[in-house]
This record gives structure tokens, sequence and C-alpha cells, in this order.
């Protein structure tokens, strides 16, 4: 009856599963195991995009009634394609890096939400200094995280078996078993299932969550540090709906950024691709001219109505989520007094 929880227990080297009453054993049993859903959120200009890629459609068919369009794939072999090309995007990159980190020093230094967070990590980290309380409270929230992470984790291992035979009623299926399952393969599915609701007890998880080992096999949690709090340092895992304390900087880039370089990075590609033959005039040097301008224009202004929200979800966020992790310590270490007299010392407010 090895099973993947099974080996993973026993590589651990836990302690034997206690015996315990049904009752007890339902006890951290979930009806629903935990889900996180996400909402949403559009501006203004989640639109922009759309109008603005209309108005070039209709500059491009405009365009295209006084030159002519044609293709040679050699010209990808060409100096001159890779050159045009090559110069947009470091353009085009380079302009849109340039306002980012023009813009982040200007909130980070204007920015009331952030400066705000700032201010009260520095007056934690201050109090810490002489009355050290983050790393001991980091440890005690990174355990209680762990083990709700691993209560999730052994939930869903049971609500498999559950859906998998159609098992609507747990307690009675283990009371009285159900009809249409085989009487050899119920005595397996029960072995299987209190096993699991062992593991699950209050007793076994405090005495050997500390050696059950976490990763992709099993299940990951938002680690707690002191140092991660205090600096802001950055871990890759799932977290159950927790705050994380990261900035997932490269996900919300992806987001808000990278659709939009490679759109306009295919459609640049696709006309640098086209020799644009006057009819009557040189008009195809001009009009490729106010295309490549409409799409640096395009990307600059985008990047720019872009650049609070991103840095509100990732600078601000990470000072937000340490600052209320530390606050939570600090009330819950200090008594009121004690604040009092700290907040006097250090003039915070």
């Amino acid at each position: 009856m090895a099973s993947e929880v099974d080996k993973i227990i026993n590589q651990n080297k836990v302690t034997e599963t206690p015996t315990v009453s049904i009752e007890d054993k339902l006890k951290n049993f979930k009806k629903n195991v935990d889900t996180k859903t996400s909402k949403v959120i559009r501006t203004w200009y989640f639109y922009l995009p759309q109008i603005a890629m209309t108005i070039l459609s209709l500059f491009i068919i405009g365009a295209y009634q006084f030159v002519e369009a044609n293709f040679d794939p050699n010209i990808f072999l060409t100096p001159d394609f890779w050159g045009n090309y090559l110069t947009y995007q470091s353009a085009s990159w380079i302009l849109t890096l340039n306002i980012i980190s023009m813009m982040y020093k200007i909130y980070k230094k204007k920015h009331s939400k952030y400066i705000q967070h700032k201010e009260k990590k520095s007056f934690y980290v201050t109090v810490d200094e002489e009355n050290q309380f983050i790393a001991k409270n980091a440890e005690k929230s990174d355990r209680s995280r762990k083990i709700r992470a691993y209560k999730i984790w052994i939930n869903q291992k049971i609500h498999a078996i559950l859906e998998k035979y159609e098992i609507n009623d747990l307690k009675n299926f283990l009371e009285n078993g159900k009809d249409n399952i085989l009487l050899k393969q119920e005595k397996a599915i029960k072995d299987k299932i209190n096993y699991l609701l062992s593991v699950l007890t209050d007793e076994w998880i405090e005495e050997n969550i500390d050696n059950v080992k976490t990763g992709r096999r099993t299940f990951t949690y938002a680690k707690v540090t002191r140092d991660k709090l205090v600096s802001g340092a950055r871990a890759r895992n799932r977290n159950h709906g927790e705050a994380d304390f990261e900035e997932h900087s490269v996900s919300v880039f992806v987001e808000y950024y990278l659709s939009g370089f490679i759109f306009i990075s295919v459609i640049m590609f696709i006309l640098l691709s086209f020799r644009l033959d006057p009819k009557e005039n040189e008009l195809g040097t001009y009009i490729m001219f106010a295309i490549k301008v409409f799409m640096i224009a395009f990307n600059v202004i985008m990047t720019w109505l872009k650049t609070e929200d991103t840095f509100e979800l990732t600078k601000v966020k990470v000072a937000e989520e340490t600052a209320n992790e530390m606050g939570k310590y600090y009330v819950n270490e200090f008594t009121p007094q004690q604040r009092a007299e700290f907040e006097l010392k250090y003039g915070h407010n």
C-alpha cells in the first residue's frame, strides 16, 4: 500500500501513526479544500491599445492607397533589414526601461503608501535591534504556515480519493462502507484514508511537521524569515492565499510590458520585410517613418501610464506585506505600555 505520501513521510523519518477515534481524525478534515480566486481590475487605459491599433490599422490601409507593397523573402538576408529592425527594437527597449527606472525613482520618493510602509519597517527594525522579536516570531509564523499548507495538501489527497470512488459522506463510509465497492477494495480504500486522516491529526503534526520536507512532489508555502521581512528577499513558492512578501517583478513585467513588446515586434518584423515602392512620389519612406514613430510613441505612453500600477504591484506590495507582518509580531510581543515607550523613544506615529 506504498503511496507517494507513505514514501515521503517515511523518508522524513517521522514517528508511528497514532491510533485515534474517527471524530479526532476528522477534526482537520475539510469538506471543501481551500481555493483562491482573483479579480481583474481594469483601468481606463485598458482600452487604449485597441484604440491605438485601430487608428494604426486605418492609417496603414489609407497609406497603401498611395504605395505598392512588394515582398521579397531575400530581404531577411540583407543587412539593411536587420539593421533597421534591431535599431528600432533597441530604441524601444532603451526608452521603455529608462521610463520605468526614472518613474520608479520618483515613486520611491513621492509615493505616500510606499514611504509610509518603509518608515514602519525602519521603526520595527530599530526596535528589534535592542529587543529582538522579529526572528523568533518569524519562525513561529513560518511553522504555522507550513502546518496550514501541509493540512491543505493532505486534505487534497483525501478529496482525490473521495472523488475517485464517489464517496459523499466520509464518516459514514468509514463506519459502514459503500455498497458498490468490493469488500477487498473497500478495505484498501479505508486503510489509505485512515492513514491520511491519522497523519492529519494535531498530535501527529505537532510531533512530525518539522521533519516533513517541502518541494514540488509534496507541497510548498510562503516561507517567512527575518532576513526576508527586513530586506524583502524573494523566494518562489505557492502561498495558499497568504502574503508572500515577494515583488513578483518578473510576472508583473511580463503581464504589463512583454505582451506589448512581442506584438509590436511582430508587426515591425512584418512591415520591415516589405519594400514600399512609390507609385507617383516617394511616400514609402515617410510612411514607414511615421509608423515607426507611432509605434515607439505608443509604447512609451503605455509604459508611462502603467508604471504606477507596476510600482504598486511590486515595490509597494512587498513593503506593505513585510511591514504588516512585522507589525503583527510587534503587537503580539509587546504590551501597550512598552509600545508607547518605543514609539516615544524612536519617534514613530
